[in-house]
């Protein structure tokens, strides 16, 4: 999804293929990568409340069960420029509740980010699409 506000969105599904129903807690970790060096670009992202979606325990029940979360990644030129170099960023990392690290691509070749700010935030996890 994308955004003529400076600000692309992503919607974000999670689906548990096991066995055993799970749960995550929060919001997970998200930080602009360089997707074929797996090397961050940008600082990692701050939780953004959307929707109304508070934080909280989301259960993702065994096969097929999903969860579901917003990404947006702010372009470069949201920012001042001071402090704010441009890096490119190809993908972002989702960690999530500290645990398993996951490498998404974007949807476009890259984004500018600036590399002083924090660039990508994230909404909590849904039990419902946004």
């Amino acid at each position: 999804m994308g955004g003529a506000s400076g600000q692309e969105f992503y919607s974000i599904a999670i689906t548990n293929d096991g066995k055993v129903s799970c749960s995550l807690d929060g919001a997970p970790r998200v930080q602009p990568v360089n997707i074929a060096l797996k090397s961050p670009v940008a600082p990692a992202s701050r939780y953004q409340e959307m929707n109304h979606e508070k934080r909280g325990v989301v259960v993702i029940l065994s096969n097929g069960g999903r969860a579901y979360m917003i990404l947006s990644v702010a372009s470069l030129y949201l920012f001042p420029r001071t402090g704010c170099a441009k890096a490119y960023a190809t993908g972002i990392e989702l960690q999530f509740n500290g645990a398993q690290t996951v490498y998404l691509p974007l949807l476009r070749d890259s984004v500018d980010v600036c590399t002083g700010r924090m660039s990508t935030f994230i909404s909590a996890y849904s039990s419902k699409p946004y």
